[in-house]
């Protein structure tokens, strides 16, 4: 199957840190798993060339969020002499429409670690309570069902490398099969989504809006690690971390979320250097 999108970069999309299970191939294309579809993928200039049949277009053409154009922000970017190489670093990144129970869990993991080391923890809890199947003769396994990990001990969840995690992942899987339901907080208010999601443990500020980005649809989620912080100090000299932060936030506005993963790509990329301000307390 075959897709064409401008503007739209596949490497710097799932390389980027909003998503950890695609591997790209020896050939330069790219496997993967969403659900229970697998997918190998290749770029060709403007060209997308997916191991998927026409009755799927319509959800990969989403999940790959192929109708987004972000023209608007990187004009915005563009306007100012100390973003506008974010764009051609990050220039062609869409901001994922991904499954919120996989995002949810994916993002409990992704505490306190790197993009290398989430991703192997991620494999492992699949190939400990995922479904195997193959493609193209590529094995993998698809993404625990929810059922599934919520059988699972803190122990189990341990030895796979969760760490001072598996306690937290065990209590999300247990809220969700006692009926909190994520696709649910689509309907609410954005500082009401981030509320519910913080009743999770494990769950607060940063990781509750890396899911209502990546996987919720809230647009001006804005996300704040320690790359992040960097870049918005950078921006905003003197000022402390998460107030810094809010003001990069505001500054893009209803393109905060796409703007966010261009400088946080742009961050790590580069490798910008940190920058001495006084942190202020989580928030």
């Amino acid at each position: 199957m075959i897709l064409t999108s401008k503007n739209f970069n596949l490497e710097r999309t799932l390389s980027c840190g909003q998503t950890f299970r695609w591997k790209q191939q020896p050939d330069g294309s790219w496997f993967g798993i969403v659900l229970d579809k697998p997918l190998i993928i290749k770029q060709t200039g403007n060209t997308l060339d997916l191991s998927a049949s026409e009755e799927d277009k319509s959800f990969w053409y989403d999940y790959f969020a192929l109708d987004r154009d972000y023209g608007e922000m990187e004009a915005l970017l563009a306007s100012d002499p100390q973003t506008a190489p974010a764009i051609e670093c990050s220039s062609g990144i869409k901001i994922l429409r991904q499954n919120p129970y996989e995002t949810l869990i994916s993002f409990v993991v992704s505490q306190n670690n790197n993009v290398k080391r989430i991703s192997g923890i991620i494999e492992k809890l699949c190939t400990a309570y995922g479904e195997k199947g193959q493609h193209m003769g590529i094995d993998y396994y698809e993404f625990p069902k929810n059922e599934t990990l919520a059988n699972a001990t803190v122990h189990d969840l341990e030895i796979l490398g969760t760490g001072y995690r598996a306690p937290y992942i065990i209590d999300c899987v247990q809220k969700i099969r006692n009926g909190f339901d994520l696709s649910a907080l689509r309907s609410l208010s954005f500082e009401q989504a981030k509320k519910e999601l913080m009743r999770l443990k494990g769950v607060g500020p940063k990781v509750a809006e890396c899911i209502m980005l990546f996987s919720l649809g809230f647009d001006t989620a804005f996300p704040v690690d320690v790359w992040v912080k960097r870049i918005s100090a950078w921006l905003y000299p003197g000022e402390k971390g998460y107030v810094a932060a809010k003001a990069a936030a505001e500054r893009f506005g209803c393109w905060a979320g796409a703007a966010q993963q261009y400088l946080f790509h742009y961050a790590r990329t580069v490798g910008l250097k940190p920058i001495k301000v006084k942190e202020d307390v989580k928030a």
